[in-house]
């Protein structure tokens, strides 16, 4: 079994915030948290602030059900990578400090770059009732949903992954004994990706943009990558959603769509026009 994830979330949020090495860099993250992700959504929810807002849902959405059992793999998102870096912590104790305080600002930058697309043009999808589900009230209470595109949980999961098989290659020459965790985080990555299409806190169209917005900021990063991350959704999805095979092929294909416009334009610049154009397209 992966030594990640019975590690314990409290733990790990209070060594990151002991630790001088990493205690500066992680209060700043709480504040890009408020300042880049609530605040802006709060503050158009209650009219404070007017910003665009975009509905980005598409109609092959509508074949996949939503569903509330799939709400612990989505919630894991935040636990999945602080849990993560304590574990990098745990096994190779002060030299991980400096990489662990490193990929803490990256994923504070991956915010930023979400609240410069979202800053411009907001996005929403359409979201079922949370009925009497208590846990689902409260996620909806405390997300206003208003910054669907790029997904930040594709953004970070993916992240996540790729950058903690970096950082153990680079502190041990390598992965051996460590193939348990890094596959864990692999899979991890797809499974909550999957979880936010049934939540229906995103539509297919916050999949390509999240793996796009994140190839500026994260080297390990590739098409392959990206690509290989599409193919696992089919492969859990094709014998259970009909037409997934047609969902599979149109987030590959707007993936590679954004890739070619990188080529003249910035990933903000390129998102935001994605979200203009697409209010002008006929509603659902």
């Amino acid at each position: 079994m992966n030594r990640i994830n019975n590690l314990s979330l409290t733990a790990a949020v209070i060594t990151l915030l002991i630790r001088k090495e990493t205690r500066k860099t992680s209060l700043k993250f709480l504040g890009t948290i408020v300042t880049k992700f609530f605040l802006p959504q709060y503050q158009r929810k209650l009219r404070i602030k007017k910003r665009k807002i975009v509905n980005v849902d598409h109609e092959l959405d509508n074949l996949i059900p939503f569903s509330v059992d799939y709400i612990k793999i989505y919630m894991n998102f935040s636990p999945l990578w602080i849990k993560s870096i304590y574990f990098l912590y745990r096994e190779f104790g002060k030299r991980s400090l400096p990489l662990i305080e490193q990929y803490i600002s990256t994923v504070g930058n991956l915010y930023k770059n979400g609240f410069d697309v979202s800053d411009s043009c907001q996005s929403t999808t359409t979201r079922p009732g949370s009925g009497r589900n208590i846990k689902l009230k409260l996620l909806h209470w405390a997300d206003p949903h208003l910054h669907c595109v790029p997904s930040l949980h594709v953004m970070v999961v993916c992240y996540n992954h790729l950058r903690i098989d970096s950082i153990i290659r680079e502190l041990t020459g390598g992965t051996k004994g460590y193939e348990k965790e890094i596959d864990y985080l692999g899979d991890q990555a797809i499974q909550i990706t999957n979880s936010i299409l049934y939540m229906k806190q995103h539509s297919i169209n916050c999949i390509p943009a999240g793996l796009f917005a994140l190839s500026a900021e994260c080297p390990e990063f590739n098409d392959a990558y990206a690509l290989n991350l599409i193919e696992n959704l089919k492969k859990i999805n094709l014998d259970s959603i009909e037409r997934f095979e047609e969902i599979s092929s149109y987030i590959k294909e707007l993936y590679e769509d954004f890739h070619k416009l990188s080529k003249s334009g910035s990933n903000r610049e390129i998102l935001i026009n994605f979200l203009l154009k697409y209010e002008e397209l006929p509603k659902l």
